[in-house]
């Protein structure tokens, strides 16, 4: 059951891609800012329609193994709902609204902000006995999956340095969030949602 857990969680945050955080490293590392931003603002518009097909094709291929199938459906409707519908009323308010819009980004990427950290510590205390239980030696694979996604990220990225670093990060950085929205809500498995938050931290 450990076996299929780990298989899953790993699944899930494969298929979460772009982490809103990866203009943050990109700057870090001195990478090309603007890039990364477009990209991360894109992305989830693919994601809503890549993620389904990659979280199906992935549980199908592991169906031997008597894991459970999620629906495709509800993925695409659950991302729907969190991802493509949020970022589209904010596209059509911006070109509607500009005025206001300017007014309230700032209030609204603070409530969004706090939001993230109060359920990511909601989550923390739920599954308390999960990451007190978790062991370095579990994150083995996990570790390797994102070393060697920014590694070929890097190598496969076009152009400068620079916009590499992008390709890089953009690659090995997985949504968190998007990975437990999908565990939660594709899965009857209460372990699960430890293993994939344990997983990502």
């Amino acid at each position: 059951d450990l076996a299929q857990n780990d298989a899953q969680a790993l699944i899930f945050l494969a298929c979460a891609p772009f982490a809103p955080v990866v203009p943050l490293f990109v700057r870090m590392a001195n990478g090309h800012l603007a890039l990364a931003t477009g990209i991360t603002a894109l992305f989830p518009a693919f994601s809503a329609l890549l993620t389904p097909c990659a979280v199906t094709l992935s549980f199908w291929l592991i169906r031997a193994a008597g894991h459970e199938m999620p629906s495709g459906l509800v993925i695409l409707e659950l991302l729907a709902a969190s991802i493509t519908g949020p970022l589209m009323l904010g596209i059509g308010f911006r070109e509607w609204f500009p005025r206001l819009s300017d007014r309230i980004q700032k209030p609204m990427e603070w409530l969004s902000e706090a939001i993230g950290v109060l359920s990511l510590c909601y989550l923390s205390t739920l599954d308390a006995g999960h990451l007190a239980a978790f062991q370095l030696r579990e994150a083995v694979p996990f570790v390797a999956f994102y070393e060697t996604s920014f590694v070929i990220g890097l190598a496969l990225g076009q152009g400068p340095f620079k916009d590499r670093v992008v390709m890089g990060f953009g690659t090995a950085n997985r949504n968190i969030g998007l990975a437990i929205l999908l565990a939660a809500a594709t899965t009857n498995h209460p372990d699960l949602l430890g293993n994939v938050l344990a997983q990502s931290l």
